[in-house]
């Protein structure tokens, strides 16, 4: 889990805003830290998938 902080602190850094985590909170900590890894790496922000109709 202290990972999981560290990668959304540095996703923090870099894309000025926090990383969407409500979004993919039923995912394993080790798909969310692969997600903001490759956001990190690649420069491009996380865009969920969003449900039409869904209440979140």
């Amino acid at each position: 889990m202290e990972k999981l902080k560290e990668l959304c602190i540095a996703y923090s850094k870099k894309f000025n805003e926090s990383f969407p985590i409500f979004m993919v909170m039923g995912m394993s900590d080790e798909e969310i830290e692969k997600i903001i890894k490759d956001s990190i790496e690649t420069g491009i922000k996380y865009k969920p998938k969003v449900v039409k109709d869904a209440v979140y």
